[in-house]
């Protein structure tokens, strides 16, 4: 495990690494209970953090942003049936394997899966995160 984020989110919130991580532990509070906990400084939307990296940078109010708004990125199916032109996988439509993905261990095997079609198919496809084992 990295812990460079853990690190930074301690350091920001004074606590020390333990402190954070156990109870943070990769898990997702909702908004009230992230702040019941000091895992965040307070609720708000993208115009308050706006305001807050506005104050923290002391970039006056008069001072126009440059705000890029990206498309929300592929879901990894929708990505992977136009790689390989494929509806189904080993007898789950796309939008079922989106529910295997929420075990780690048969995620873990599908994207394995995925590099194994790739080198069969000589397709040179990238799914992040990249998990590299050396024996």
């Amino acid at each position: 495990m990295s812990w460079q984020f853990v690190d930074k989110a301690a350091q920001g919130r004074q606590k020390t690494r333990a402190d954070s991580h156990s109870v943070a532990q990769g898990r997702v509070w909702t908004g009230r209970d992230a702040v019941a906990r000091g895992l965040v400084d307070e609720l708000g939307g993208l115009q308050r953090a706006l305001e807050v990296a506005r104050q923290l940078a002391k970039v006056a109010p008069e001072d126009a942003l440059e705000i890029l708004e990206l498309p929300p990125p592929p879901k990894m199916f929708d990505a992977f049936a136009e790689a390989f032109g494929a509806t189904r996988l080993a007898g789950l439509t796309l939008p079922e394997l989106d529910l295997v993905l929420a075990t780690p261990e048969l995620r873990e095997t599908l994207m394995q899966t995925v590099g194994l079609l790739a080198v069969v198919r000589e397709t040179l496809v990238a799914v992040l995160p990249v998990v590299v084992r050396l024996h």
